[in-house]
């Protein structure tokens, strides 16, 4: 019911009269999916939607929604979109995206060459301002909005040059009655600040600040206080008020002479439409007040046959088609995609959009086109029900990618002669073809399930020779997509790092506000990171003196070596790349260099717990940062450790402190090869490691599999180590702090008793300590 009601608040809410719904606040970018081409501003800035509109798309994937799909398969079976389905494509998806987020908005460049995303804080939304524009005594008090009225009468009424419409209007009638400038000064004032008041849905007392307005007779300023004061109820969100509102329009409606009244008749059903949705069943928005809903669409339906006001007339045609999705949602759906196989247009296809977004669409087509049966081919995910049908729909026009693509997708059914005619057909695809880089994908993932390491260059060169087909910067996500496929494959260092970074071009950097402007970008995709913590430190060290590693991931890296290598008691790592993690992290120069020397292993754990306590970016836990970022942060990103002592707040919790398991836990990301055969994944990567590696990977991830926790892990050593050293003051502080660090385990487990334990120790060992005073309870 929240959803709804948030829903039916957006395109309503202060009165807003636009071709395009505001869709629900809730972006279908997918950013949790990276192969995926939404419009993420935080994963996808390389991506204009113009791209997409116009061929390039990239490895489409299951996660697309529906909208994504359609625009796919019209290019995959050789019908692409003319420049002007692109342009009302683009004008849909720019409309939608408008009303996401108070950060992240879209933006558009060069007359539409596509949508990004950029940041900006939190606007106000009201649009007044005082200004003297014209010499009049009277309109010198006017505060109007930005902006002007237009006679255009193609253009859709909008709440605020709607209200600048209106206001020009009663300016205009008290200019011609008899009333004193100081009487029509009274009047506009009073009539601004109820328009203001009604812009903030303030309307506590907004019926008696209109019946402070005299209105001396004059009948447009009559009508418009009656228009005010059904807009206070149309805002609502309760079906009676709506109702109300519905009725205090309808004398408006019946009134000729009042230069809006069908547009009074259109607010009316669509207040009827509100409250008939008021009780809808979410997610899928059915409404129970069918027979309001029937009454709201005949009433569109005559305003959208006869309306003279084309304005009103263009809005109506719209809302009936919103209201016929309500009445039959499925069918409204089906309706929509057989049209768009055709044609795209504007506002169909934002009603698709809107449709997709909230409906549980995998199983609304049971149609007999041939897109609907597409879609449910490509969303299918029993093999042997679809190969059989998308291998003869291919077969019969081998022309046709789209059925090529879901063949490849199922291929583990396949026989080996079908195999073999796939795998020649996806060969032939050419980077120039809108499929490509999807069919090369499929193909890939089909050869990865066959599990034969010894076909690795074959599938490295398939890979590689993809990525090179890709313009500089020309596609983020999908170069990930291929980027990761690699990572499996590796056979040396060498080639594990040449998968592991993704360097963006100039333009492509532009393209977004920057954190940090660096002249070392990089992007190192969570796969990466999660891959090298599955490996042995031996080869963590080789890879780190590796030229392939990027200037500022160095520091990071470094930093998160010596302190595995502290963490499981392997000194002489730790003392190996001391130098050089001192070098690039200078911050810790006097703790590695206590470290290394000291021959006593508890002096070297307290250092190291000091160090965890005091640098929550020190991290056992590889988490390569990326320098270039589209997101903007509150914090300012750093490259290299610094100094800052754990805290309260919640973003400055060490990120190994809320779970250590994550690295025992820590897998290939699933959803970009979910098919993999996971023998693959038994170790870090096959063929990478010698059998002697081998050996210390599982050695050391049996090490890291008995360690609890990383904030209990620091509690209870600390508490160790004070119980044998409780004559030594430094532990004081470190068991303050270590309690603090609990915080967000006990969050996350709460049959730990670490925290109890760490308090227990510091006020029995400490008791007169100021750090005893300062920790008054545990977690």
């Amino acid at each position: 019911m929240k959803h709804i009601r948030k829903y039916m608040g957006l395109i309503a809410r202060g009165l807003i009269f636009s071709s395009c719904l505001n869709y629900a606040p809730h972006s279908f970018s997918c950013d949790y999916y990276p192969e995926n081409r939404g419009l993420g501003g935080r994963t996808h800035p390389d991506f204009p939607m113009n791209k997409y509109l116009a061929g390039h798309l990239g490895v489409i994937s299951p996660q697309y929604h529906m909208s994504y799909l359609i625009i796919a398969y019209r290019y995959l079976s050789k019908n692409p979109l003319s420049r002007a389905e692109q342009q009302d494509a683009l004008d849909a998806y720019l409309s939608f995206f408008a009303g996401l987020s108070d950060d992240y908005y879209p933006m558009t460049a060069n007359e539409r060459e596509g949508i990004w995303f950029k940041y900006a804080p939190p606007r106000e939304p009201l649009r007044w301002h005082y200004a003297s524009l014209y010499p009049s005594p009277v309109l010198e008090f006017i505060t109007l909005l930005n902006q002007p009225v237009t006679d255009d009468a193609s253009h859709t009424y909008e709440r605020f040059g709607f209200a600048t419409l209106r206001l020009h209007t009663i300016v205009n009638e008290l200019s011609q009655s008899t009333l004193s400038t100081e009487e029509q000064r009274e009047i506009i004032m009073l009539w601004i600040a109820a328009q203001k008041k009604l812009f903030r849905n303030d309307t506590l007392d907004l019926n008696a600040d209109l019946n402070a307005i005299p209105t001396h007779a004059l009948p447009l300023l009559q009508a418009d206080i009656k228009y005010m004061r059904a807009a206070i109820y149309f805002n609502s969100d309760e079906k009676l008020d709506l109702l109300q509102s519905a009725e205090l329009f309808a004398p408006l409606a019946q009134q000729d002479d009042y230069p809006w009244h069908e547009l009074a008749q259109y607010l009316i059903y669509r207040a009827f439409t509100r409250a008939a949705c008021m009780d809808a069943e979410y997610p899928n928005y059915i409404p129970r007040d069918h027979e309001l809903l029937k009454k709201a669409l005949s009433g569109m339906q005559q305003l959208a046959d006869n309306a003279q006001d084309l304005r009103v007339k263009q809005d109506a045609i719209n809302y009936r088609n919103i209201i016929k999705g309500r009445l039959d949602i499925r069918g409204r759906l089906v309706e929509i995609a057989r049209q768009t196989e055709q044609k795209i247009s504007n506002p169909e296809f934002s009603d698709l959009i809107f449709y997709n977004q909230n409906v549980n669409w995998r199983d609304v087509f049971a149609d007999d086109s041939e897109l609907a049966e597409w879609l449910s081919a490509y969303l299918s995910k029993n093999a042997e029900k679809t190969f059989p049908n998308a291998y003869a729909r291919w077969d019969k026009n081998r022309d046709n990618m789209a059925w090529l693509l879901v063949a490849l997708n199922t291929i583990q059914v396949a026989n080996p002669e079908q195999r073999n005619e796939l795998f020649k057909a996806a060969a032939q695809v050419q980077p120039a073809n809108p499929g490509f880089f999807s069919i090369r994908a499929a193909w890939i993932n089909a050869t990865l399930t066959e599990n034969k390491t010894s076909s690795f260059g074959r599938q490295r060169q398939l890979i590689n020779s993809t990525l090179a087909a890709l313009q500089p910067g020309e596609d983020f996500a999908t170069s990930m997509y291929f980027l990761n496929f690699g990572l499996q494959l590796s056979e040396n260092i060498e080639q594990l790092l040449s998968y592991g970074f993704f360097v963006p071009s100039a333009s492509m950097v532009s393209l977004y506000p920057a954190i940090e402007t660096t002249p070392y970008p990089f992007y190192s995709h969570s796969a990466f990171s999660q891959t090298l913590n599955k490996l042995p430190l031996s080869v963590l060290t080789q890879i780190a003196e590796s030229k392939r590693i990027p200037k500022l991931a160095r520091p990071q890296l470094y930093a998160s070596i010596w302190a595995r290598a502290t963490l499981l008691g392997k000194f002489a790592i730790a003392d190996a790349v001391a130098a050089e993690t001192i070098k690039l992290n200078p911050a810790l120069t006097t703790t590695i260099k206590a470290s290394r020397k000291t021959k006593n292993q508890d002096e070297r754990y307290r250092l190291f717990v000091n160090a965890l306590l005091h640098y929550p970016e020190l991290n056992p836990i590889i988490n390569l940062r990326n320098t270039w970022n589209p997101v903007l942060d509150d914090d300012e990103l750093t490259y290299r450790i610094e100094p800052r002592i754990v805290a309260g707040k919640y973003h400055e919790w060490p990120y190994w402190c809320a779970n250590l398991t994550r690295t025992r836990e820590m897998k290939y990301d699933e959803d970009v090869n979910e098919n993999v055969n996971r023998v693959l994944l038994q170790t870090p990567i096959a063929k990478l490691l010698t059998s002697a590696q081998q050996k210390e990977w599982v050695k050391e991830q049996e090490q890291i599999n008995s360690l609890p926790d990383g904030a209990q892990w620091i509690a209870d050593t600390t508490a160790r180590l004070a119980r044998k050293h409780h004559k030594d003051q430094r532990y004081a502080e470190l068991l303050g702090l270590s309690v603090r660090a609990t915080r967000i385990v006990a969050c996350y487990n709460s049959s730990s008793f670490a925290s109890q334990r760490a308090f227990a120790a510091l006020h029995r060992f400490y008791p007169e300590s100021e750090w005893a005073k300062r920790t008054k309870y545990y977690y």
